[in-house]
Order: structure tokens, then C-alpha cells, then sequence
């Protein structure tokens, strides 16, 4: 069939395209990439395999992502496969499947990965089932294995770590999964297997992901053969949809919610019956790419007059851009007049001018039609001052009220009541006021209550890259407490709200009874950011905050009291034990602490010299190497792991000799180990599988001794994973304690050192320095990494000297034919960033806090979900400490990134609900 006009592309649901978005940098061909380069291979099915029913959490599932992954490097991922390596700062080198599930609270977000990483080995996990061990870094719960981790977002870390817990309880097989309790689940991934890319909606209703889907659907799943992001030309999307009981689905229908949903342009259909839902098959063609490189570099300004109700578009400053490539929209149509039709060029100076009406979704595009790239100069949603919102929570309605200086079309108006139970919208919201909306006409919403959210828009079609926000939105959200213990205040609450309350309000329970202390005996009123400490509570004490001003009170706060207590684990690999040497946090009777090793009691316990183990303590116990040894504070419904690592990880050394294509494994611990413990995996080039599970340690010796080493045929392509197996009475434990890529992989990390650039090796494999060859911006420096050493091991470095910011260094290992790029870095400025979030102004400031002055060109802010492409600093010339940039965002950032040059990040930052930001420098 004939392809639609290239010159228009629907951009799909919004919550397709958050979810489907690329990365930062992402410019490789998928279809260039070698097959399976990064961890084992995983199927999207066993993907989710940690992931648990929505009711068994506590949460509404929006959507679930499934993506399959293999990339050299983290500029390479999409953003929500990025959020979630960073999430488990794993290396994206090593994963395989990444798996985010997109909860009604973004808050609250789950996620989960698989591949050929390591678990962390630190020694403050909250918590363990089976092998997984479960953290909490005070923002997130992690519970992680080799291989496989999972995590879970949340302001309240009981929950969290809670949530985290019932992921590793699903992954080894002790709780339901998400599979096996959701309705279309087990047919939508045994269906979609092959697609790179799986997108499944528990219910389309909840996740307001399409509105001709509304009541129609009881679930939907899309697999995509490419990203979507990344498709160029032509591809295939494969949907299954499954209808409500009393849906009246014809194939019009089926086709518009496929046009709903799809981020790329449908161009043809397949629509058949399979089981208890309906295949679609969709020939689709790639929706344009974002290019600001391509487009020409020029700053526009906009304003709206509200008198004459025209926006005005004026060239401020750069280059001119051909008018015969820019396209002005209007309401998801091309304007009647375009630049084209003024003039050749749109140049410093020049103004458009549209007539919008008191009402419109307005936008200037950049389109190279040849190319199929665009970007948008501006994009427009007017009048946002035409509407006020108020919420009236004890009548339970929210009102929205036109306030506009002309009369309007009331038609395009739709609101979106988003609650626990689903979405709801309402079309011809004022179809009371009849054909003509005047100054004081209103919509009023029932049936709202707290954590619900109801937004006002303009029904439009969408158009990529021209945004549509809502003209007004009211979010009704109950106070928020935060509950923890600390070391020397004891418990504390935190108050996160925006408004002052009485503490009156608050009922502290302790075991379900209300506490011998209030906060109403602490303070009178609780403002942002107060912080009451209400006291001691015995460990494992379950404590709960209730808001009894509602009629009904409601928790808004939970915590179970467990050691914040921190015992460091070293090992002595010269007589074999483990040290257990508590650092800070409260004392712990010694008779509720148990050491483990593979998880079984031994013999010497800390009760065996301690009444209390406290500040200073320590004590020591016989662990072989190439255990797990943990100490584990045992309450009487709950346990909490507070030290514990596992031996030996540092005992093996690899080295590499690219012409024999030979890995030499070398045990260097002093203590005698048994070998057969060790499984030596190798992973073939291109693809192939592992090439079994080998114990070349044990076939070569009875017992290890330092300098005993094996020889393991690899290739250059190829990876070696050493890992620990251990045999218990239920289970088997199998944990990674070291991985090696033939090829070295981000093998230099890049800092500034009192004016060098310092360039640090980081691979572990030990290599000839010779193999090495440093660039700056593609021209080899005077020194070279063979100048200063003959083998590189872990953490040697090379002085680059005084690298200009803005240059380029590149490292190429040169052991092969064609030299493979090792590392890259752009030289930064160094500079700090803050950030404020305005919810009722949808309005994000970003402001240097601090360090260099940075070329404002050279500046972008990445703030998902709204802000999912770099976005250019909205100042010109340069951006000193307190000048800040402002952006529009309708939904509270999961994290915010300011980014140099389209390629290295500046600073990062979190935002919470309220506003307040978590500071996170990168390394």
C-alpha cells in the first residue's frame, strides 16, 4: 500500500514513547551490533523472572519493559535500560535483559536485570533469601545475585527493602511471579520471545495508554524487532491485544488502538485471532529522529499575546534556517501559512506570527525530509494561565475553572481523573457550557480522593516532537512521612510536605499500639523538611504513622526497627579468617548474632566472648576462601545481614596474551583453597553460548596453593567468568568472583589531577602496555602508555598532561588488526548544578551552583519523563555560578542530567515529589 505523508508522524501514547525512548548518544545501528556480547543469553520470559504480582507489592503496574541488551558502552542504552544499570550500577557492558515495570507512582518504580555481573560484596545488606542479598541505599532497595538483580523505588525504606525482598523470593522459586497471577502474560511472552524490545500493559485502563482502548482491554503487549527508537527505514511490531468480557472490538477499532499506541508510523495491518486475544501485526516506518547536530544552529524565542491570541516565533540569534525545512503546526495540523510562503530563510531578526486562538498546541519543527530528522525549536501549549485548578478534599471534587480573556472552543477539551483503580476521562468535559466557553464556566470532577491526580488538555493530534501539556493539573496527595532509625537520635520522622499541619494529626503505633511518645509532644506544628526524633524501640519493633484528620485515617508511614549498625568483614588470606570488627551504629546483644558461612551456623559465635558486641568489638572465625561468610542479627519475625563478604575474590589474577589467544588464571592466596570449588565458564565470540562449565583448577590440582595457575583457551572476542559453587541442602549457590573480557572493555577511567588529565587502567586482566596507543582529538600524545610501563595491571596510570577542555582522548588497544576503541573521554569542566522543582508552575529550574563557567551551547538537561532528549540550555554566551535556566515539565523528574557537549555528564540530580533534591556528583 501507498506510504502516508512522511511530513507528518503521530508520536503514539505518551507513556510508549517515555517508555521506549533512546539514550543520551545513541547513534549505533542496532543492526551492526554482534549478537549476544553481553551476558548470557535471556529470554524476555525469564527477564521477569524476579518480578512479582502488582497486589503482592502493594502497587498498579503501568507498564513493563522488556529489553534485550548489548551495547559497548552505557551511551548506547535507551534511557530506561541506562536508569536501570545505574539503578544496579552495573556495568551495561554485562547485562543481557533489562526488565522496568512503570508504577502509577514513578516513585515507586521496580526494575530488574540480567546478564554476566557480579553481586556487590560490601557488607551492609539488609537482608538475604537464599544466595540474593538485599541492600538499601536510602533511595533504593536491591536484592542481587550473580547475574541477576532487582530493584525498587519508594520514599518508605521498609517497603522498599520489603518489595526488594519478595523480588529475590520470586526469583528463587518461593513466591508467585508476575507471569503466573496476570491475565496475558504467559501468552504475550511466549508469543514475543524473538522481539528485541517487549512492552506489556496490564491494563490499558490504569495506564491511560490509549483512549480507544478505554474499557476495551484487559491487557495489551507490543513486541518490537527493533527498539523503536532506533529503527531506521522500515520494521515490523507484532501486538496483542486482550478484550474486556463485553468489548466491540471490529478491526477499525483494533487498527486505531494500534495507531494509539505505536511510537513509529503504522503503515499496515495484519489483524487475526489468536486464543484469548487478538494479533496484530504492523509493518510500521520510522517515526523521524531527533538531530540537533543536523539542524541549523539557531535560538528562537516565542510569546503569546493574549489580546490578539497570536504566537509569535522570532529568530534571536545564530544561523538561518531554510524556510522550505521548517514547519509550523497548530492544533496537530500544518499551518495554513508556513515560513516557506514569507520568504527563502528564516534569519537573525525575522518573526512569524500565527493566529492561535485563546486555545492551541502550537510548535516550530525542523524537518529534513530526505534524512527524516527534525527538531524542535519551540513548542507551545497557550492559554496555561486561561485555567484555574482547585481540590476540595472533603467534598472529594476537583474544579477546574476557565478564567480566559476570550471566548473559547470548549470541543478539544478532555480531563484525565488518574486513580488507583484505572484512569478516567472525561471528553467534552464542558459540554455544559455549550459551544462557547466564556469567563467563569467550570468542570467539576468527583470521586477524588488522595494520590489521585486530574489533569485538563486539549485533545490534539500528536505530532513528534511538539509536546501537548496540560493547560491545568491538580495532584491531591496526603502528607508524607519519612521513618528512620538513627544510630544516636534513635527513631526519627521526617515530614516531606508541602503544607504545614498540626502534629496532632499524627498517631505514632508501635506493634499496633499507639507509642508512649506523640509528636504532639515534641513539637506543634510540622513543616517541609522538620524532623521529630520520638525515641528508642526495641529491634524488630513495627512501626506505623497514621493521619487521623480524614475521616478514615490513613498510614502514611511504616518501618520495622533493625540494626543501623555497621560491622566491616576483612579476610586474612594468609591464615584464613574472617574478622568481623564493628565500626558504628548501635551495640547489638551478642546472643541475637549468628556468623554464617555458605549459610550455616559456625562453630565460634560472637556470644562465645561478647555480652554485647559494640564500637571497637571484633572477633575473628576460620573461613576457607571462596566462601560467603555473613553476620546475621536474628530477631523474632525478622533478620537483618549487618557484615558479611565473600573470601578469596581478590585471590585470582588473569593476564592475557592476544597472539596465543591464551588467558592465564593464577591463584595468589596464601591460604591452601579447595579447587573444586572453582568453575571456570567461557563464554564463545559471536554468540556461540558458554563452552561449559569447566573445573580446570580441580582437574590440574588437588589442592591450591599460591602460584598454582591454568590455561584456558580465548579468544579475542571472548569472556571468562570465575565463579564459586556451593552445595547446600536445598539449593545450590553459584556466585561470580571475577569476569574477564579477552578484549578490554572501558579499560581507562579519566580524571584531573592538580591540572593533568590522569588516565587510570581499569581492566582486570593484566596486559602489555605496548598494546596500547592514546589519541587526543586523533593524534597520538608524546607519552604512551608503553613509555611508563611494561605491564599494565590494575590501576596504573599514565599522566596525560594538561588535556584542553573540549579535546577528545581516545584509547585504542592495537593488540588486534582492526585496533579496537577502549576509551573515550571529552574533557569536561567541572562544575556543580542544583535543581528546583515548581509542580504547580510545571516548571524545573536548573542553576550552577558552582566550578567552571561552561559555554551555555554547550549545555543540555536530560529530565525524564518529560524531558527525554537533550534539551539546550535556554541562555546564551556563558553560564557562570547562579545563572540558572528554566524548563517546562509536567511530571516530577526521576532524575535530572546536565550534560556537556551532547556526551559527558556534568552533574546529576534527584528530584522528590515535593521538589527536594538528592546532590549526586558523578565520578
Amino acid at each position: 500500500m501507498t506510504s502516508p505523508s512522511r511530513r507528518r508522524f503521530l508520536s503514539g501514547s505518551a507513556l510508549t514513547i517515555a517508555a521506549l525512548t533512546g539514550s543520551v548518544a545513541a547513534d549505533t545501528d542496532p543492526r551492526e551490533r554482534p549478537a549476544g556480547r553481553g551476558g548470557s543469553s535471556t529470554s524476555p520470559a525469564e527477564a521477569i523472572a524476579a518480578l512479582p504480582p502488582a497486589n503482592a507489592v502493594e502497587r498498579t503496574y503501568r507498564s513493563v519493559i522488556v529489553e534485550t541488551v548489548d551495547v559497548d558502552s552505557a551511551d548506547e542504552l535507551t534511557h530506561t535500560a541506562r536508569s536501570t544499570a545505574e539503578a544496579l550500577d552495573v556495568d551495561p557492558t554485562a547485562l543481557s535483559t533489562v526488565a522496568s515495570v512503570f508504577t502509577a507512582d514513578y516513585d515507586r518504580r521496580l526494575g530488574t536485570a540480567r546478564g554476566s555481573f557480579d553481586a556487590p560484596t560490601d557488607d551492609d545488606a539488609a537482608t538475604a533469601v537464599d544466595d540474593w542479598r538485599v541492600d538499601d541505599d536510602g533511595t533504593l532497595a536491591v536484592a542481587s545475585t550473580d547475574g541477576h538483580a532487582a530493584f525498587a523505588g519508594g520514599e518508605d525504606e521498609a517497603a522498599r527493602v520489603d518489595t526488594a525482598t519478595t523480588m529475590a523470593e520470586v526469583a528463587v522459586g518461593d513466591a508467585p511471579r508476575f507471569g503466573e497471577e496476570t491475565a496475558g502474560v504467559a501468552t504475550a511472552f511466549d508469543a514475543l520471545d524473538s522481539m528485541q524490545t517487549v512492552l506489556f500493559v496490564p491494563d490499558p485502563s490504569d495506564a491511560n495508554i490509549s483512549n480507544t482502548a478505554s474499557g476495551e482491554l484487559r491487557a495489551l503487549a507490543a513486541g518490537f524487532s527493533v527498539h523503536p527508537s532506533e529503527l531506521t527505514g522500515s520494521g515490523e511490531t507484532e501486538y496483542y491485544l486482550f478484550p474486556t468480557a463485553d468489548a466491540a472490538l471490529d478491526e477499525d477499532l483494533v487498527r486505531a488502538i494500534v495507531a494509539d499506541v505505536e511510537p513509529n508510523e503504522v503503515v499496515d495491518t495484519d489483524v487475526s485471532t489468536v486464543d484469548d486475544a487478538i494479533r496484530v501485526r504492523a509493518t510500521v516506518e520510522a517515526a523521524p529522529d531527533y538531530d540537533r547536530e543536523a539542524a541549523p544552529d539557531a535560538h528562537v524565542r516565542t510569546s503569546f499575546d493574549r489580546e490578539t491570541t497570536t504566537m509569535t516565533f522570532t529568530h534571536r540569534g545564530g544561523e538561518a534556517i531554510p524556510a522550505d525545512e521548517l514547519e509550523l503546526w497548530v492544533d496537530g495540523e500544518l499551518a495554513d501559512t508556513q515560513p516557506a510562503d514569507q520568504g527563502d530563510a528564516f534569519t537573525e531578526g525575522d518573526a512569524l506570527t500565527v493566529d492561535t486562538g485563546p486555545l492551541a498546541v502550537v510548535g516550530l519543527r525542523w524537518f529534513d525530509e530526505p534524512a527524516n530528522v527534525y527538531y524542535t525549536y519551540a513548542s507551545e501549549t497557550v492559554d496555561r494561565e486561561a485555567f484555574e485548578g482547585t481540590v476540595d478534599t472533603d467534598a472529594g471534587t476537583a474544579t477546574f475553572r476557565y478564567v480566559g480573556q476570550h471566548d473559547a472552543d470548549p470541543s478539544n477539551l478532555t480531563v484525565s481523573h488518574n486513580q488507583d483503580d484505572g484512569v478516567r476521562t472525561i471528553e467534552d468535559a464542558f459540554a455544559d457550557a455549550g459551544d462557547t466557553l466564556t469567563d467563569g464556566d467550570e468542570v467539576v470532577v468527583e470521586g477524588v480522593s488522595f494520590g489521585d491526580s486530574v489533569r485538563l488538555e486539549l485533545a490534539v493530534p500528536d505530532v513528534t516532537g511538539l509536546n501537548a501539556r496540560p493547560l491545568a493539573h491538580v495532584r491531591v496527595s496526603p502528607p508524607r512521612l519519612h521513618v528512620s532509625t538513627h544510630p544516636e537520635q534513635g527513631t526519627v520522622l521526617r515530614y516531606h510536605g508541602s503544607t504545614e499541619r498540626d502534629a496532632d494529626e499524627f498517631r505514632l503505633l508501635v506493634d499496633g499500639e499507639p507509642a508512649d511518645t506523640q509528636l504532639a509532644e515534641k513539637t506543634e506544628t510540622l513543616s517541609r523538611g522538620d524532623t521529630v526524633a520520638v525515641g528508642e524501640f526495641p529491634l524488630g519493633s513495627e512501626l506505623t504513622v497514621e493521619w487521623v484528620e480524614p475521616e478514615e485515617s490513613m498510614v502514611v508511614a511504616e518501618h520495622v526497627v533493625t540494626p543501623r549498625t555497621h560491622v566491616s568483614v576483612t579476610y586474612d588470606a594468609d591464615d584464613g579468617t574472617a574478622t568481623f570488627t564493628h565500626r558504628d551504629g548501635q551495640s547489638l546483644p551478642a546472643e541475637d548474632l549468628e556468623v554464617r558461612v555458605d549459610r550455616k551456623a559456625t562453630e565460634t559465635q560472637p556470644r562465645d566472648e561478647f555480652d554485647t558486641f559494640g564500637s571497637g568489638d571484633e572477633f575473628a572465625v576460620d573461613v576457607p576462601p571462596f566462601a560467603s561468610v555473613e553476620l546475621v542479627w536474628v530477631g523474632e519475625d525478622v533478620e537483618s545481614r549487618v557484615g558479611g563478604t565473600t573470601t578469596g575474590r581478590d585471590a585470582i589474577e588473569a593476564s592475557y596474551d592476544p597472539d596465543a589467544e591464551e588467558l592465564e588464571l593464577v591463584y595468589v592466596g596464601e591460604q591452601p583453597a579447595d579447587p573444586a570449588r572453582l568453575h571456570v565458564r567461557r563464554r564463545a565470540s559471536g554468540g556461540g553460548g558458554e563452552d561449559g562449565d569447566t573445573t580446570a583448577f580441580a582437574a590440574a590440582y588437588d589442592e591450591l596453593t599460591d602460584g598454582d595457575s591454568v590455561t584456558v583457551d580465548a579468544g579475542v572476542d571472548d569472556r571468562v567468568a570465575l565463579t564459586v559453587r556451593t552445595e547446600t541442602e536445598n539449593t545450590t549457590s553459584v556466585r561470580s568472583i571475577a569476569h574477564f573480557s579477552m578484549t578490554p572493555r572501558h579499560a581507562f577511567g579519566f580524571q584531573r589531577d592538580d591540572g593533568s588529565l590522569i588516565a587510570t587502567y581499569r581492566d582486570a586482566v593484566d596486559r602489555d602496555a605496548d598494546e596500547f596507543r592514546v589519541l587526543v582529538d586523533g593524534e597520538p600524545v608524546d607519552e604512551q602508555p608503553g613509555d611508563v610501563h611494561d605491564t599494565l595491571t590494575w590501576e596504573a596510570t599514565v599522566d596525560l598532561g594538561d588535556v584542553p577542555v573540549g579535546k577528545t582522548v581516545t584509547v585504542e588497544w592495537t593488540a588486534v588488526d582492526d585496533a579496537v576503541e577502549v576509551g573515550e573521554h571529552t574533557v569536561a569542566p567541572s562544575a556543580a548544578f542544583d535543581v528546583s522543582y515548581d509542580a504547580a508552575e510545571d516548571a524545573l529550574t536548573v542553576e550552577h551552583a558552582g566550578g567552571d563557567t561552561v559555554d551555555a551551547d554547550d549545555l543540555s538537561v536530560v529530565a525524564p519523563p518529560s524531558i527525554e532528549r537533550p534539551t539546550d540550555w535556554t541562555g546564551e554566551g556563558e553560564v557562570a555560578e547562579g545563572d540558572a535556566a528554566t524548563f517546562e515539565v509536567t511530571e516530577t523528574p526521576e532524575m535530572v542530567y546536565v550534560v556537556f557537549a551532547e556526551r559527558e555528564l556534568l552533574d546529576r540530580e534527584q528530584v522528590d515529589d515535593d521538589g527536594e533534591r538528592e546532590h549526586a556528583v558523578p565520578e
